[in-house]
């Protein structure tokens, strides 16, 4: 349902953005990221060899399912198919966790060594960047 209602917006706003690539190829992999993931981890499971390697096999069944997904969209926009998306994320998966967990952690650290009242140089830049995001986000 939060997905519907999410196109539903976007078309609101924009009625254009449903043959837009990029708006296909996201919601048909979060799609099958939430219906086909579970699919595909069961049956990954069901081979005595996989079912000894639970976690890997969940880090390998959410692209397998977002290819799987977005695989015909690919295919008539980008005449393509890679195979390397289960190499690379599972080395990416967990990198991008520890990179998201540590970005989170400076900046929290940052404004606690500034602090809250005082207006120093970094402090300035990031208010600086997060008003350039807001504007540009509202402009798109």
């Amino acid at each position: 349902n939060t997905i519907c209602i999410a196109i539903f917006v976007l078309l609101i706003f924009n009625p254009n953005s449903l043959r837009s690539v990029s708006v296909q190829l996201s919601f048909l992999g979060t799609l099958g990221v939430i219906y086909l993931s579970p699919i595909i981890n069961g049956q990954i499971g069901k081979i005595k060899i996989c079912s000894k390697f639970s976690k890997i096999t969940r880090i390998i069944s959410v692209p397998i399912s977002a290819q799987i997904a977005i695989l015909p969209i690919m295919i008539l926009n980008f005449h393509t198919v890679s195979l390397t998306f289960i190499i690379s994320n599972i080395i990416a998966v967990p990198l991008l966790g520890i990179a998201i967990i540590s970005g989170v952690i400076i900046v929290f650290i940052s404004f606690l060594i500034i602090g809250e009242n005082s207006v120093g140089p970094a402090k300035i830049t990031f208010l600086k960047q997060l008003r350039y995001s807001s504007i540009t986000l509202s402009i798109v």
